[in-house]
């Protein structure tokens, strides 16, 4: 009854389809960069200075103002 709903992929249409996916992908990122903003500090705001560490929380100093 429902034979008509279902889809079959034939040979290599799902690595065709995969590979058209990837691509896409891969030229996005090649076009307009990562979706993610990595140009950012961490911190509280512009008064602030911060410092990623590889293990734990960013160590963050407050600017002295001049």
């Amino acid at each position: 009854m429902w034979d008509w709903l279902r889809w079959h992929l034939e040979g290599n249409t799902l690595a065709v389809a995969l590979s058209i996916l990837i691509a896409g992908v891969l030229g996005y990122v090649l076009l307009f960069g990562t979706p993610f903003r990595t140009d950012v500090p961490n911190g509280f705001g512009p008064e602030w200075e911060c410092a990623s560490q590889i293990q734990g929380d960013p160590t963050c100093i407050k600017k002295v103002k001049r």
